[in-house]
């Protein structure tokens, strides 16, 4: 009976150490300190739809308008040439290019 039960701790053991060895094809396991930050795309003032009751900018190929979220930052004015946003706390302007026009409906 004895030897039965070294027998089985030796087992066990060794299937406990196989199963705690590092396979390498798996990936390494990443702490919350070392995981990359998520990657912000820069916004980018495509076109203003100047409409004096609700004017339209799009925004990252996405049509927004004032009050609504655009990849993590809040459109908070459109102006006829630049719309103004608030990200990270922050509040920042971004302009038409001047080779971009302006539609006015």
């Amino acid at each position: 009976m004895a030897n039965s039960i070294q027998l089985l701790t030796v087992l066990l053991l060794g299937i406990s150490s196989i199963s705690w060895a590092a396979d390498p094809t798996r990936p390494p396991q990443w702490s919350p300190s070392s995981a990359p930050s998520a990657v912000v795309e820069p916004l980018q003032l495509q076109q203003i739809i100047w409409r004096e009751d609700v004017p339209v900018a799009v925004i990252n190929q996405q049509v927004v308008t004032s009050g609504q979220q655009i990849d993590g930052a809040l459109l908070e004015r459109i102006g006829r040439n630049y719309v103004v946003v608030r990200q990270g706390g922050q509040q920042r302007r971004l302009e038409l290019l001047t080779s971009t026009k302006t539609k006015v409906q």
